[in-house]
């Protein structure tokens, strides 16, 4: 009989074990893809014929389709690792575990704003957050959906992370249906307060008015090797921070800053809709490239401007700062929430 006791021990142990290990292999991740009947923009035949493959260069299809609307919702282009392991998004006040809960909370019903309990707290801009305390987020939570629109979660190096899609932006939840209005803007999305949140959020210095790391230098014994082999003060951390979560409390709710030029500039989230709009759009993107400027407007942000470490071969040219030096301010820090993980690959 001792075996088989043994045996019964050993197999829940095998068998989570197995599914540890899978978990860690495959890095599940999930983000929500609303079914066409919980959208509420009605369906375009006109429009499709219109896309033919007869009056177009790049044939139409179905497929094509999904492609495009899958990539909208689910596609963070890798944005995740900024946003968690450098940002630090969801490792300081604002945690998964209580977004987690402020959706279960709804029991289904969804909302156009979440509103999420604060895990500690934290004082930005002179106003002082008490840990418990619900804030707005405009996070987007269809009906229906347990998880916030545009916004998916994934697992891998053994952590949770979340990224941002499109859609996050991009779209909203129909606050009386509470169904997903694609193309229209997520207009109280409240993106500073969000990062002004993170841990690290002094990684968005460039989209800020914070264009002189010398003036929060207070050690000068705490350097680092310059690219061409000098060495160069780093500013204090801390004073950096405040001065950047300052800056972006500021932020009107449904406006976002997505230009890298050391300026805080935020603009109102625009509309994805172009009909109309060629050769204009909202801000001369309708004028560029194909589908009346479609693939510029869907490929800018993620590709240049959201992350701040697109700029760090250019930041000599662009900012006048050396790029370890802007390494080691953006995400060489000990305020990045997995400091100890970026170090590790490196």
């Amino acid at each position: 009989m001792r075996p088989r006791i043994w045996l019964y021990f050993l197999i829940p142990v095998v068998l989570l074990g197995a599914v540890g290990i899978a978990v860690t292999w495959r890095e599940p991740e999930y983000a929500y893809l609303p079914p066409r009947d919980k959208v509420l923009n009605p369906a375009n035949a006109g429009g499709l014929q219109m896309l033919s493959s007869g009056n177009r260069d790049v044939p139409i299809s179905e497929e094509l389709l999904r492609l495009g609307r899958k990539t909208l919702y689910q596609e963070t282009f890798g944005n995740e690792v900024f946003l968690t392991d450098i940002m630090g998004l969801v490792n300081g006040p604002l945690t998964i575990t209580n977004i987690g809960k402020a959706i279960a909370q709804l029991k289904g019903q969804g909302t156009s704003n979440l509103q999420v309990e604060l895990a500690q707290d934290v004082t930005l801009g002179g106003k002082t957050y008490r840990k418990g305390e619900k804030i707005d987020t405009g996070i987007d939570v269809p009906k229906g959906a347990y998880a916030p629109l545009g916004m998916p979660v994934k697992f891998s190096r053994g952590a949770v992370k979340v990224g941002i899609t499109c859609m996050a932006c991009h779209a909203t939840v129909d606050p009386q249906t509470k169904t997903v209005v694609e193309g229209a803007p997520n207009a109280d999305l409240n993106a500073g307060l969000l990062m002004a949140l993170a841990t690290n959020s002094a990684a968005y210095f460039t989209h800020t008015d914070v264009d002189n790391l010398k003036k929060y230098v207070k050690d000068v014994t705490r350097t680092v090797t310059t690219a061409d082999g000098g060495k160069s003060a780093l500013p204090d951390p801390a004073a950096l921070e405040k001065a950047v979560d300052d800056n972006l409390v500021k932020w009107p709710r449904g406006n976002f800053d997505s230009t890298i030029d050391l300026k805080s500039n935020p603009a109102q989230i625009p509309d994805s809709f172009t009909k109309g709009g060629h050769p204009y759009g909202w801000s001369g993107f309708a004028a560029a490239g194909p589908f009346h400027g479609l693939s510029a407007f869907s490929n800018n942000v993620h590709a240049q401007n959201s992350d701040s470490l697109a700029q760090v071969e250019a930041s000599p040219a662009l900012f006048g700062i050396d790029k370890e030096v802007y390494l080691a301010r953006c995400c060489k820090t000990p305020r990045a929430a997995n400091f100890g993980t970026i170090r590790r690959a490196e």
